[in-house]
């Protein structure tokens, strides 16, 4: 090997990234004349060099080349301050070209304090925007943003209380959040802590003057926990162990309204208003009502009919995605009431005193304090249901609700998604939403409350607990309560009815009939015809129901006998007898007399009176 090529491979291996502060010229320290710019300069090696202005200018005289600082900082107490920041970065930097994360242009921009500077969460919005981030996914990374810095505070870790981009540009920060938040935050779940890294990251990515992750390492994520159901014998037990205590009983009747919501979110629960509720033409409700569908035709309402849907309208709080879920199907809005009346006897501090006849809490979940509120009673309703069921939580209403549909009623993954507010996947978002019916899922949301028997529940509450004392509050308008009052108290006067009603069928046939039904009827309402009436000026529209398929006449022949038949059960005008001898049961109808007699085993009495009363409910 030659002696030049050697002294040649001997130079580049000492080649290192340097920066330094100094001037773009021949440096004369006996200048004290002349001001120049002062700059950073980069090299690599002998043959390559960069410099960048730092915007100020001094004497040669008055610069310290060996320390790379002001001679009299006094003078200078900008630059000085200026110097300080950048010594604080110039290593990082240094280290960070070497390691190919950052170029030295890049580190120009870092160290000149042109894009790392400043508080994250103030420009995280427009930075969002900038990037074409929806409200929702700015939302979320805030609210991670702002999780991440209580945590902090938590720890004692007050330099990171407040986050800057100036922390997510300096390795020495980054790894120490990273290491607090990865290991020092025992009471989060890992996938969260992995959350809080990614949303920091994506606060730095969407910077347009920052590039590149920050944060590299993940925990391995938490174990899928199955998500169980609460089983009904459970609930049915913990009716048993509320005994006298209101407050169990609160978080009872929580558990069921919002079961009886699909499972609807405890936040969305506490957000709910009178703004959310909508009637089938989409327009705001007036008065709230029951809906049983033929109510009319079962009893007698006098002149009343229930027949009109309302639906919540909105957004889910947790994940900003539209939901549009049967509201008024009995006897959600009776456990609204009670849960409402039950709130403002046990929490006076957080019940809702005015006018709205949706809203249950007076806590304005949008605020900071307001969501932490929120937080606490959720925490307590979730302990107290834990108490009387042996464990379960209020989230699980929801996985109960889940599974009665997937498992009970067989319904597909679109279907499914859209009841519980899922986030559609943007490849299929068209299949997602357009091939779901909101009338389908309305009667598939009745069947699952029947099934379950959720009637069944609240009048066995109501059996067992209308003689104790739960101290309930009478009247709901003036918030005037009388202690020691039964569960007439809690409904108030002139609910009695509501009673009554518990024992009438949510869905009168097979919900697949149901289903069929509302299908044939609106293909039906298609055929219908508008006539010009001169006299009035109107529009007379008339459906000819002579043009209506056989399969549609069928139905509605079938409905009409299934109602006929229960309204007579009802009313007490059909009786049943036993030949304990021959084992034949008799049918009576009183209305006419008629008999029908069927042959069969030896009846076990309590088990065919159970079948029968399966039947017709």
């Amino acid at each position: 090997m030659s002696e030049n090529k050697e002294k040649l491979q001997q130079r580049n291996r000492k080649k290192t990234h340097r920066l330094l502060l100094t001037f773009n010229m021949k440096f004369n320290p006996k200048d004290s004349v002349n001001k120049h710019t002062l700059s950073i300069k980069y090299s690599y090696g002998s043959n390559f060099k960069r410099f960048k202005s730092s915007g100020f200018e001094i004497l040669h005289s008055e610069w310290d080349k060996k320390a790379e600082t002001i001679k009299n900082p006094e003078n200078h107490k900008e630059l000085s301050k200026w110097i300080g920041e950048y010594k604080k970065k110039q290593e990082d930097c240094r280290f960070r070209i070497a390691s190919g994360e950052i170029n030295y242009a890049e580190a120009f921009d870092i160290l000149l304090g042109k894009t790392t500077t400043g508080l994250i969460l103030k420009s995280l919005e427009s930075n969002g925007l900038k990037k074409k981030k929806s409200r929702a996914s700015i939302k979320k990374a805030s609210d991670y943003l702002k999780a991440v810095q209580s945590g902090m505070i938590k720890l004692k870790k007050y330099q990171y209380a407040e986050l800057d981009y100036e922390h997510l540009s300096n390795d020495s920060d980054v790894g120490k959040i990273e290491s607090l938040i990865l290991h020092d935050m025992p009471w989060l779940k890992n996938n969260t802590k992995n959350d809080y890294l990614k949303y920091l990251n994506y606060a730095y990515e969407w910077n347009p003057e920052t590039k590149g992750k920050p944060f590299k390492e993940t925990l391995k994520a938490d174990e899928q926990v199955p998500k169980i159901p609460i089983p009904k014998k459970a609930l049915l037990q913990a009716i048993n162990n509320i005994g006298e205590n209101s407050q169990w009983f609160e978080a009872y009747l929580f558990c069921l309204l919002s079961f009886s919501l699909r499972g609807l979110n405890g936040a969305d629960i506490c957000c709910l208003n009178e703004d959310w509720i909508k009637d089938e033409l989409g327009k705001p409700v007036k008065a709230l009502r029951h809906y049983l569908p033929d109510l009319d035709k079962l009893i007698d309402t006098k002149g009343s009919t229930f027949l009109q849907k309302q639906h919540i309208v909105g957004k889910r709080t947790k994940s900003n995605v539209g939901i549009k879920i049967l509201f008024n199907q009995f006897p959600t809005l009776l456990l609204l009431k009670l849960l409402k009346r039950i709130v403002a006897h046990n929490r006076p501090h957080l019940a809702y005193k005015g006018t709205d006849q949706v809203r249950i809490y007076s806590i304005n979940y949008h605020t900071a304090a307001g969501k932490q509120q929120w937080k606490d009673l959720l925490n307590t309703y979730t302990k107290q249901l834990k108490n009387i069921t042996g464990g379960f939580k209020i989230s699980q209403a929801r996985n109960t609700f889940t599974q009665i549909m997937r498992e009970h009623l067989k319904v597909q993954d679109d279907m499914l998604s859209v009841s519980l507010g899922h986030r559609a996947n943007k490849k299929n978002i068209f299949n997602h939403y357009s091939t779901v019916s909101q009338d389908e899922l309305d009667i598939y949301h009745i069947e699952v409350l029947r099934v379950f028997g959720v009637n069944d529940i609240i009048k066995l509450l109501y059996q067992v607990h209308k003689d104790k004392k739960l101290s309930i509050i009478t009247d709901f308008k003036t918030g005037k309560a009388a202690g020691g009052l039964s569960w007439f108290g809690l409904l108030g006067s002139g609910d009695s009815s509501e009673l009554k009603a518990l024992d009438l069928p949510l869905s009168n046939w097979e919900f697949k009939d149901e289903i069929r039904y509302n299908h044939l009827m609106n293909e039906a309402e298609l055929s219908a015809s508008g006539t010009f009436n001169e006299q009035t000026g109107k529009i007379e529209v008339d459906t000819n129901e002579d043009s209506y398929s056989k399969e549609l006449k069928d139905l509605i022949a079938k409905k009409n006998n299934i109602l006929k038949a229960k309204s007579k059960w009802l009313k007490g005008e059909i009786q049943v007898n036993y030949n304990t001898k021959t084992g034949a049961k008799e049918t009576i109808d009183t209305t006419d007399n008629s008999r029908t007699i069927k042959l069969g085993k030896k009846p076990n009495k309590e088990n065919d009176s159970a079948s029968i009363n399966k039947n017709v409910s």
